[in-house]
């Protein structure tokens, strides 16, 4: 049997960017934020979204995000 799934589905929340007081990226907080999420019960997260800072970012810290 094929299943007919949504290669998106369920709860999926556009993340906001944490900085830190000199501009860099705070990479844990955002990591603890995205562990929040999860635990809440949320499906996934779309970061670099439309949010504006993804403009912002160098091509390796878009990555790590």
């Amino acid at each position: 049997m094929r299943e007919n799934r949504m290669p998106w589905h369920g709860v999926i929340v556009a993340t906001s960017l944490p900085f830190n007081a000199d501009l860099t990226v705070d990479f844990g907080a955002y990591g603890e934020s995205v562990a929040w999420l999860a635990e809440q019960g949320l499906h996934g997260v779309a970061p670099n979204g439309s949010l504006g800072e993804y403009q912002t970012l160098t091509y390796e810290e878009r990555d790590r995000v």
